[in-house]
């Protein structure tokens, strides 16, 4: 089974701090699931990203620290970085990212800017209503053979989303990551 992967919250379901992220080639995108390239050649915006990737918390009051962003970057903490790694995803290229404070001036450098490597045609079109120009679905309803097991991904309908399958939440979940949801794409309604 498979459940897609988000974290709306920070600890005790403290609103979150917003982010600002200026990237350096404005066609960088970091949720294609398509692997950065290390060719000097390759164009900027598909080349690796310099690091350390700057992010900074904007100076608009107080917010919670979050395991996870999917916007307006992918960033995650080191310590879900490695609880991942723990339960055998392989396809994640992470960028050494600094979190600026701009309220107080303190940089976070637990986190990584990611790039999960991988995009599956994973929807059952039978099943789900899906506006394919928008992205956007009234109901999902997936074809977990197509996955073929793997365990963390980018829906190719929807490539913002990240599913993961049932042994990466049973493990994440065991090893107290209890600000990510792990929502059953059945009952994902109007997104």
């Amino acid at each position: 089974m498979y459940y897609i992967m988000k974290c709306p919250f920070g600890p005790k379901q403290a609103h979150p701090a917003q982010l600002t992220y200026t990237p350096d080639d404005v066609r960088r995108l970091w949720d294609t699931g398509v692997k950065f390239s290390t060719d000097a050649n390759a164009r900027p915006h598909k080349r690796e990203p310099p690091t350390p990737v700057e992010v900074k918390i904007l100076e608009s009051g107080e917010g919670a620290l979050k395991e996870m962003w999917e916007a307006p970057i992918c960033l995650m903490t080191k310590r879900l970085l490695a609880g991942l790694r723990e339960a055998g995803v392989a396809n994640i290229d992470d960028y050494e990212a600094t979190l600026l404070d701009l309220n107080t001036g303190k940089a976070h450098d637990n986190y990584v800017a990611f790039n999960i490597v991988g995009i599956v045609a994973a929807t059952d079109h039978a099943k789900s209503v899906y506006e394919a120009d928008i992205h956007w679905f009234d109901k999902l309803a997936l074809d977990e053979s197509a996955a073929r097991e793997a365990l963390l991904f980018r829906l190719k309908e929807s490539t913002f989303r990240i599913l993961v399958h049932e042994k990466v939440k049973d493990h994440l979940q065991a090893a107290g990551f209890d600000t990510l949801q792990f929502i059953d794409p059945d009952k994902l309604t109007n997104q």
